[in-house]
């Protein structure tokens, strides 16, 4: 179909050139004003319309595959913004999901069982080993201060006397 095409625009172009040129040969010997020379004067209308149709003809070829190339050119960018669009809500779903178990986990660091920690102190843990169970320094100092054994320096316990009874 496509060397059908051509060969017609091949045949229309040399048409037109000796169209064209057996139109200025015929000119040379009309005069102005004459029958003859209105007939030429169409003539050439006529060829010079056919010249622009032609030009015409290869910018609208031109011009649709532009137009072509540009609709493949926004498929793609649609296929993308489609995806990216998914990927968006898969991290967010994601973000959502670590927010909770972060949440989960703080509140689980939080429930430190502060009587015990007390009842290791009593016994003759020292610091370390109540940091070892979870609590922070702070929080071990504090409680060595308010339930270590009395008369002797906070922190100073070494090692505990007895293992403090888990179950109570």
């Amino acid at each position: 179909m496509d060397g059908m095409l051509e060969y017609g625009r091949a045949w229309v172009s040399e048409f037109l050139v000796q169209a064209t040129g057996a139109a200025a040969r015929a000119l040379e010997g009309i005069e102005p004003y004459s029958e003859d020379f209105g007939l030429m004067l169409a003539l050439i209308f006529a060829l010079v319309c056919l010249l622009s149709a032609r030009r015409a003809g290869k910018r609208a070829a031109r011009l649709e595959t532009e137009i072509s190339k540009l609709g493949a050119g926004l498929l793609a960018l649609e296929r993308l913004h489609f995806r990216s669009e998914r990927q968006m809500v898969l991290l967010d779903d994601d973000l959502k999901s670590l927010k909770t178990k972060q949440q989960k986990s703080s509140l689980r660091e939080s429930k430190v069982d502060y009587r015990l920690a007390a009842a290791m102190i009593r016994a003759g843990a020292g610091e370390k080993q109540i940091v070892d169970c979870g609590l922070s320094h702070g929080e071990a100092h504090l409680i060595d201060a308010l339930h270590g054994r009395k008369g002797e320096e906070p922190g100073s316990a070494t090692t505990p006397k007895s293992t403090p009874d888990l179950a109570a």
